[in-house]
């Protein structure tokens, strides 16, 4: 008789695991989780997340254009950066950000704003790993001499930026897709930085803007 009691209890606690397992532990309901606790593990850059709302912001937005907004308001701002445009669809939320550097002094060289970035860079990399990184000067350009640093870059010849993703052995976090680094100059003794930040939303973005203007039409 206890013989029996026992293989019942064994029997019903198999039953009870075998039905709870398939509610609680299906693989691929168990990866969908880990992924999403994963991401939900960090911050977004400077305090924002992939898909917040507008009324997230509050009033602290400037609207420049269809879905895009300027605001120099943020939760974690860096001394770095004085802008920050972002792009916020009505239901998709938040999907990517521009932050705008302060403008610096810099030599025809280009000293300041190779150091800055190099500076920036490495931030970057101690956050989101490797890189891959264009420094070049467009084949068939008159600014080559070494005092004609600036001047190509203020021309568009002469590259400087950095990108991080997937493609490129990256470790991204928050939802980001990709994030890129562009040294430009604002004339030829003045540089800056932009930064800019992707969201695995942003194609959802763009065809949720691109809707909403073919209704114009």
């Amino acid at each position: 008789m206890r013989r029996l009691q026992t293989q019942t209890y064994l029997l019903t606690t198999l039953f009870f695991i075998f039905i709870m397992g398939n509610f609680l532990f299906s693989a691929p309901e168990l990866a969908s989780v880990a992924l999403a606790e994963e991401r939900n593990k960090y911050v977004g850059p400077f305090g924002l997340t992939m898909g917040m709302k507008l009324s997230a912001f509050k009033n602290d937005l400037k609207e420049i254009g269809s879905n895009n907004y300027e605001t120099s308001e943020v939760p974690n701002k860096h001394s770095a950066f004085f802008s920050y445009l972002l792009l916020i669809g009505p239901k998709n939320g938040l999907c990517k950000i521009v932050a705008l550097g302060k403008p610096f002094n810099t030599s025809i060289y280009g000293d300041e704003i190779k150091s800055n970035f190099e500076n920036m860079e490495s931030k970057l990399n101690n956050a989101y790993g490797k890189n891959k990184k264009y420094d070049f000067l467009r084949s068939g350009s008159i600014w080559s001499e070494s005092s004609d640093w600036m001047m190509g870059l203020l021309k568009g010849e002469r590259y400087l930026s950095a990108y991080w993703g997937e493609e490129h052995g990256s470790k991204l976090k928050a939802n980001i897709s990709s994030i890129s680094l562009n040294g430009e100059a604002t004339s030829r003794d003045r540089g800056t930085l932009i930064l800019a930040y992707e969201f695995y939303n942003l194609k959802k973005c763009k065809e949720e803007k691109d809707n909403s203007e073919d209704g114009a039409l």
